[in-house]
């Protein structure tokens, strides 16, 4: 019979209650891929757009320009957003609820978005913008669920609530 230590099985204990739950392999994958993915989709509609459409984008200086003035504020929108987000999140430590992240859940993700669709208008792109919105949309998705499976797992305490409060990305009027 083997000899074990109170200690080691509460050491145990507590590593296994830190652990990521199980996911899908796919989900993984593209989770841990979706900042290169956008950035690649992203990089070769420019390329499409500017090296073989030849398609002329937006000059970003031009403020006399409705389109330009709508697609900078989207981009400076996002940024704005992203970085009011990166400087409140609370990472490990807690379920942030307080800047952004009293408005929604995913803000970091809502400035992302916002940019993208920003230099999709910058490039006169928006039905490129529309046909890449549904993949973005799918990876963000599964990031979303994965990462909130995960922080329901990791505050059980606090995260039901959070979550019943503040929706995931449009939020409240």
């Amino acid at each position: 019979m083997p000899i074990t230590n109170a200690n080691s099985e509460v050491e145990e204990s507590a590593s296994a209650a830190n652990e990521v739950p199980p996911s899908i392999p796919v989900s993984d994958w593209l989770v841990r891929r979706r900042v290169t993915i956008s950035l690649v989709g992203f990089g070769i509609l420019a390329a499409i757009n500017l090296g073989l459409l030849k398609t002329k984008p937006l000059d970003p200086w031009n403020w006399t320009n409705l389109p330009t003035v709508a697609a900078c504020l989207l981009i400076l929108g996002g940024l704005g957003i992203r970085s009011w987000a990166a400087g409140t999140l609370h990472k490990s430590a807690s379920v942030t609820q307080d800047g952004p992240y009293a408005l929604v859940r995913n803000p970091l993700y809502v400035g992302s978005f916002l940019m993208m669709f920003g230099f999709c208008g910058l490039l006169r792109d928006i039905p490129s913008a529309l046909f890449v919105a549904g993949p973005m949309v799918a990876i963000y998705w599964v990031t979303t669920l994965r990462e909130e499976k995960n922080l329901a797992h990791w505050f059980a305490d606090d995260w039901p609530s959070y979550q019943r409060q503040v929706p995931r990305f449009i939020p409240k009027l």
